[in-house]
């Protein structure tokens, strides 16, 4: 039995890419194996094709060779055959799912290869010697959903194609498609296909714009998604539901805690593995563009074939992420929803959320909050690190701007300039530790009104909040090696303090990299005068908490000095407070 796909011009092309082995005849033979046989077609409407460059934005990055270390007859023919034992998913598989991916998550692992391959996988054991996978934002959902499928027998569908809605739109990349995209093509595993080599190809072919996708478009347009929107609570946002930000970012819920908060975990084009609270950097605002919180269709094998679940019939499924469950008339600019807390507007829904979320209505304890935010904060402040440092190992730090020209968009591109630059990491990061000050003080804000919502027993609030932030930002201690050589240890606060002067900028030194200001700290970097002239041109993006993926930039240096890139919206002059420590210090 083989993958079922429907038969076009691409086909070829698409899965030929997708294939761990170069596009020659060698490739061609696999082919002939993996198509052989009665194909099976997924029916899909007639669309319109769309330009090269579009439908192969899901190969971008591969280099068309079995990554070293990979059991290559694992991936080819003779592979373990994905048998289906079970004709549809269930709510018991559904919660199993769950608690795989939390697995996932407690192990700590750093990176695809190493959850993989680590304790919080538990089908590990199963795999042949020598398995690695990887995966980016976009892929690392494919590949958990996929995996934890083959390994219980059950239905398996992908998104292969994803193309524009708007079919007049010819100028933007269409994974920021303004009006969104609809699934053009998709394929279906059957029992006895190559398991190992059906969920490699599709984690290869699928990309940001097969979420961008409305929910709306339900399954019997053909056009439907992999995933649907659901209410805002915790049944149906648990481990393994799917996030999507329209700016071009993808994460899998891991972890919901009883207060509410919400813990994700996503990869990222180096295949790191980061882990990072729910905040306002993942609002989504427009249906069209299928962002927020999705889960995947239950799947069923009706008469031979793979069968989605319709909106109806998926468990649920609303759309009140985007219009709430208040009288609206219009979109989410007006959308009020109910919580514990009361009718929240729009301008609070990441409150909205964790009131939704939350066991029972949502109370703040200072103390304990500091010290949860910080301990997931410091994760996120480690793996920062750890991404400049792969930069640097690879000597990106020593080449030149290429073109002398940033990319067309800093925040979404290709090469080493995504892979290993970190201006949408850093945004995110800046957000969370800027979120975090404004949630410090709106507790002590709500305790000076004396708010019931703040739990709090003690005689010194502003003491004990700064207490445990002291205490909670020795404990994170952080370093990093300098072009010399030579360690640079900081702690929390440390690392707050530099935030907004760290380069995003690859081709930057270390130091730069890691926001030194003193002279001493920066004497070891030793670049070029045009390097330090880019550094500091590109402080107003560093300013910003903004990833305007649809925005056009490719500045020069001279166009960056003379202020394009805050003409453009895209820098601004002011910086976002962020350092915790000095306002509990001006209100004590």
């Amino acid at each position: 039995m083989q993958p079922r796909i429907r038969k076009s011009k691409m086909t070829a092309a698409v899965v030929g890419m997708m294939m761990a082995i170069p596009a020659t005849s060698q490739a061609q033979g696999l082919l002939d194996f993996l198509f052989r046989g009665n194909r099976q077609e997924v029916q899909q409407p007639q669309v319109r094709q769309q330009p090269q460059q579009q439908r192969q934005q899901g190969m971008n990055g591969l280099n068309g060779q079995v990554q070293s270390g990979q059991t290559v007859q694992a991936f080819t023919k003779g592979g373990v055959p994905w048998k289906i034992v079970k004709s549809a998913w269930t709510e018991a598989d559904e919660l199993k799912f769950s608690q795989f991916v939390e697995s996932i998550y407690e192990s700590g692992c750093k990176s695809v290869p190493n959850c993989m391959a680590g304790k919080g996988n538990w089908y590990r054991d199963k795999d042949p010697s020598g398995m690695v996978w990887y995966a980016d934002c976009g892929r690392f959902p494919y590949l958990l959903r996929s995996y934890f499928a083959f390994h219980n027998g059950l239905p398996f569908q992908s998104a292969l194609v994803a193309s524009k809605r708007d079919s007049s739109d010819r100028e933007s990349e269409i994974k920021y498609a303004p009006k969104g995209t609809y699934i053009s093509k998709r394929w279906s595993v059957t029992s006895g296909t190559n398991g190992y080599q059906f969920i490699k190809s599709t984690v290869q072919s699928v990309y940001s714009a097969v979420f961008r996708v409305d929910s709306r478009l339900d399954v019997d347009g053909g056009m439907y998604s992999d995933f649907y929107h659901v209410a805002i609570n915790r049944k149906n946002i648990r481990p393994g539901t799917v996030l999507y930000d329209p700016n071009g970012h993808i994460a899998t819920v891991a972890k919901v805690e009883k207060n509410g908060k919400i813990i994700l975990l996503d990869s990222h084009p180096d295949n790191s593995v980061t882990r990072v609270e729910y905040n306002s950097a993942f609002r989504a605002t427009l249906i069209v563009q299928g962002g927020g919180f999705k889960n995947w269709r239950p799947l069923k094998i009706v008469n031979g074939k793979t069968v989605a679940a319709s909106n109806k019939e998926a468990p649920g499924y609303s759309l009140e992420q985007f219009v709430g469950d208040q009288p609206n008339k219009g979109g989410f600019s007006t959308a009020k929803w109910s919580t514990s807390d009361g009718i929240l507007p729009s301008s609070r829904y990441v409150d909205v959320v964790r009131a939704r979320m939350s066991l029972g209505a949502v109370k703040y304890h200072p103390v304990e909050e500091i010290k949860a935010s910080m301990n997931t904060l410091c994760l996120m402040m480690e793996d920062r690190i750890l991404s400049v440092k792969e930069a640097v190992t690879k000597g990106i730090d020593r080449k030149s701007m290429p073109n002398e020209r940033l990319p067309g968009n800093i925040y979404g591109t290709s090469g080493e300039w995504e892979d290993y630059s970190t201006p949408s990491r850093d945004a995110r990061l800046k957000t969370a530790i800027a979120e975090f000050y404004s949630d410090v003080k709106r507790m002590y804000d709500l305790y000076q009104k004396r708010d019931a919502k703040v739990v709090y027993s003690g005689n010194d609030l502003v003491g004990d909040m700064l207490r445990a932030y002291n205490e909670s930002s020795a404990a994170c201690q952080l370093s990093y090696t300098k072009s010399d050589g030579r360690g640079v240890s900081m702690d929390f606060q440390g690392f707050v303090e530099r935030l907004y002067a760290m380069s995003f900028d690859p081709y930057h030194c270390i130091e730069q990299r890691m926001g030194a200001t003193s002279s001493s700290e920066l004497a070891s970097c030793q670049q070029s005068a045009t390097k330090d002239a880019w550094y500091k041109a590109q402080q107003s993006i560093r300013n910003s908490l903004e990833r305007p993926y649809e925005k056009k930039m490719g500045w020069s240096l001279s166009e960056m000095q003379n202020g394009a890139a805050i003409s453009a919206g895209v820098g601004v002059t002011s910086q976002a407070p962020v350092n915790i420590r000095a306002f509990l210090t001006s209100v004590r």
